[in-house]
């Protein structure tokens, strides 16, 4: 039998999980919010800091807490009374400026999220990665590939990229931030069916995408998100952050 090319990267990676030790086959995933930069002055997926902030200030005000990704999971796991009221924050490509304006408001309100990176955006033990390794527990640090680029694209034209793309990108983020990686976020949102497994195989534990995908359970181990834009609106934060008003 044949080895695809780059499997070897998978094989020190492997770990089994069983989906029965992932919740309950009812459980649903959270309500997930995916954010970008916030900063002054931002593009089309960007926030200004006071708007960032109105929209922490609403959640909570809808008495939501705001955490990260594995914190709802362990949530779940303990069957804590408190997480149908949890919304999940995380935050795509590592802008630097999550750490100049995100942290600093989530603290304020005694939140946290999950902030998913593509490791070639920074050297190896950068400042960027120093900074993350001392942010408290409560900030989850996720992958987001190697490059940033569509991995659909990538394991059509180039296997052995593919695979590096999710092992090294989680081997990289250990080494420079002294974390657990447990949580991968599709660059795009983008992938195709088969492709979910060689995730896990790379270690990790669960796998976010775009979009909301319905009836979705924490069991499946790969939730949706919604995105947040700079014309996203408080009305529609509220329809989101509220799964009986999703059609």
């Amino acid at each position: 039998m044949r080895t695809k090319p780059g499997l070897v990267f998978l094989l020190s990676g492997w770990i089994f999980f069983s989906p029965s030790a992932y919740g309950h086959a009812g459980e649903p995933c959270p309500v997930i919010l995916n954010f970008h930069e916030v900063r002054h002055y931002p593009g089309p997926y960007g926030l200004t800091p006071e708007y960032f902030e109105k929209i922490v200030i609403t959640i909570k005000e809808n008495n939501r807490e705001i955490i990260s990704f594995m914190d709802y999971y362990s949530f779940v796991l303990t069957q804590n009374a408190r997480k149908n009221k949890a919304v999940v924050f995380t935050f795509d490509d590592g802008h630097p400026s999550v750490l100049d304006f995100v942290i600093p408001i989530l603290d304020r309100y005694q939140s946290g999220a999950t902030f998913f990176i593509y490791t070639d955006r920074y050297a190896e033990k950068s400042s960027f990665y120093a900074r993350l390794a001392k942010l408290p527990l409560r900030y989850e640090i996720g992958s987001h590939s190697l490059s940033h680029a569509d991995l659909v694209v990538a394991l059509h034209n180039d296997p052995a990229r593919y695979y590096r793309e999710l092992f090294l990108s989680r081997k990289k983020l250990e080494y420079n931030t002294g974390r657990n990686i447990k949580t991968f976020a599709w660059p795009y949102g983008h992938y195709e069916e088969p492709m979910k497994e060689s995730v896990f195989q790379a270690g990790y534990e669960f796998q976010l995408t775009a979009g909301i995908l319905h009836r979705q359970k924490i069991r499946d181990r790969i939730c949706g998100r919604f995105t947040v834009k700079r014309e996203t609106k408080i009305p529609e934060i509220l329809r989101m952050i509220n799964p009986e008003s999703w059609e």
